[in-house]
């Protein structure tokens, strides 16, 4: 009798330590996807957060429509009406699009060291933004360079418009 309840207290135990066992064995720790990006939220910090970048003159762009770059300056000038999702699309292919161009071509008139300068902080803030995995962890780096993109777009927009103009003023080009 002693032996019958030993063995049966034994039994259940085993039972007892086998559920614990299985139940503990199919729990599986829930991964926090760190990767993943809210575009939601980084969508609401750019249309609150970054202005409308500058456009170029249209008088000039319709003078210089061939050059490569005003092409270039023009849809990032329209960056904000574009999906967010699709930023690291554009600015990847915007990388390959500026490898292309080089300052020594620029027309004759905007071949200046304000404009080479401003195009090269431009480019390298481009290279930057694509130089970072755009996760959670790098989220806050990911903003911080866009915003100095918009900047140094809006520095280079304003250079040419500027150079433009004062061509224009000192009728070394006519306006079309």
């Amino acid at each position: 009798m002693f032996y019958n309840k030993k063995v049966k207290q034994i039994l259940v135990y085993m039972i007892i330590m086998f559920f614990s066992i299985s139940c503990n064995s199919n729990k599986q720790p829930q991964k926090i996807n760190d990767t993943q990006i809210n575009y939601n939220q980084l969508d609401i910090y750019f249309q609150d957060s970054i202005k409308q970048p500058l456009m170029l003159n249209q008088s000039m762009i319709e003078k210089y429509n061939t050059w490569d770059l005003v092409g270039i300056i023009q849809s990032n000038s329209e960056i904000k009406d574009k999906e967010i999702e699709t930023f690291p699309f554009i600015f990847e292919s915007l990388e390959i699009e500026l490898n292309k161009i080089k300052p020594e071509n620029f027309p004759f008139e905007f071949n200046i060291p304000q404009i080479i300068g401003r195009y090269r902080v431009y480019k390298t803030n481009i290279l930057k933004i694509n130089s970072i995995e755009l996760i959670n962890d790098n989220i806050n780096d990911y903003k911080n360079n866009i915003k100095s993109f918009i900047l140094s777009h809006d520095a280079l927009v304003n250079m040419i418009n500027l150079t433009f103009e004062e061509l224009v003023e000192n009728k070394l080009i006519i306006k079309e």
